[in-house]
């Protein structure tokens, strides 16, 4: 399990990414049985996004809003093995150029030194009611 500290450097480098819109460097080590789960109220998924899909996901998003962008915004360990992040994203539509800005917290689960999994809510506080492993 990473420390509070080291999950801080490889998130940070993760939004970096993305940023640059660097998938690989972004998706590129994440296992293959990592599980990312969008918000329902966001995206229309019910079932989690495993690694070699998430690039697609991530694309079309960005396609969707091509000016997208993420500060972070908080960083915290409310359990052992999982970390809260809430973000921040902004950006505008592609076609119609409407801004949005959309907070939301991703739940990060570890089982040793790996990531299995990524939950995103649409509030800070159902992120660290879910990550005592519910």
């Amino acid at each position: 399990m990473p420390t509070l500290d080291e999950f801080r450097k490889f998130f940070l480098e993760k939004v970096d990414a993305f940023s640059r819109r660097d998938w690989p460097a972004m998706l590129g080590d994440l296992p293959e049985g990592f599980e990312w789960h969008f918000p329902s109220e966001v995206v229309d998924r019910p079932e989690p996004v495993r690694p070699n899909e998430l690039k697609d996901s991530v694309a079309d998003l960005v396609s969707q809003f091509p000016d997208l962008k993420v500060d972070v915004l908080e960083i915290v360990e409310p359990a052992p093995d999982a970390f809260v992040v809430r973000l921040l994203a902004r950006g505008s539509g592609a076609s119609s150029g409407a801004a949005i800005q959309l907070e939301l917290a991703q739940l990060w689960e570890f089982e040793g030194d790996q990531p299995v999994r990524v939950r995103e809510f649409m509030n800070l506080a159902d992120a660290l009611a879910n990550a005592d492993g519910s």
